[in-house]
């Protein structure tokens, strides 16, 4: 007896990039100067490996310079729906104002030009509408934390700043506050006890 043919396994294609922003979409000759790092993030915000999105990333150290922030602006605007929720971006050696010809912190003129890099992570805020858990500690000067702050209050509720303000927190998803027992597992529901009338005793003789 002949074998039944075996049958084929369908292959599956790898997603491409989601459609979202065209207009944001960052070339690839832009994308293959970023640092190794910041050019893996990229590619995981624009879907490029497949998969879900990413919800929290770790950047310390990678984003030292205005095109960095801008880039990482650009793929997370370029998203149909921003994913990122927690975003780390400690120790990042960008300019402070009153350098390389920027104005200064006291509003005189620096040589040229407002305070880019404090524009740029204010976008940066404003892109990620469902962002809740910024860490900004030794990349943020004492003259942007105001700004910052403005800007992280404009979205969400229950805003904390801490660590001298260099980390942000606050809460965009409301939906578990209307009902927060349907968000909490069941094993940590204690039961009501019912109210039982007190049982009488027999009187002492």
């Amino acid at each position: 007896m002949e074998r039944p043919p075996r049958p084929r396994r369908r292959l599956r294609r790898r997603r491409g990039a989601e459609a979202g922003n065209k207009e944001n979409q960052i070339p690839a000759a832009v994308l293959a100067t970023c640092a190794p790092p910041l050019r893996l993030a990229v590619e995981r915000l624009s879907g490029a490996h497949g998969g879900a999105k990413p919800r929290w990333m770790n950047l310390d150290s990678q984003v030292n310079s205005l095109e960095a922030v801008a880039i990482l602006h650009a793929a997370c605007k370029a998203q149909a729906t921003p994913s990122l929720v927690t975003l780390s971006l400690r120790y990042c050696a960008l300019p402070a104002a009153g350098a390389d010809g920027q104005d200064g912190a006291d509003g005189q003129d620096g040589g040229g030009g407002s305070d880019d890099a404090l524009d740029a992570l204010v976008e940066l805020v404003k892109a990620n509408v469902n962002l809740e858990t910024l860490y900004l500690q030794g990349t943020v000067h004492e003259a942007w934390k105001d700004a910052l702050t403005e800007a992280w209050h404009a979205r969400g509720a229950l805003h904390r700043i801490s660590n001298d303000g260099q980390t942000f927190f606050r809460k965009v998803d409301l939906a578990y506050l209307r009902d927060r027992a349907s968000h909490v597992p069941a094993k940590f529901i204690r039961a009501k006890k019912s109210k039982k009338a007190p049982k009488k005793g027999k009187k002492k003789k």
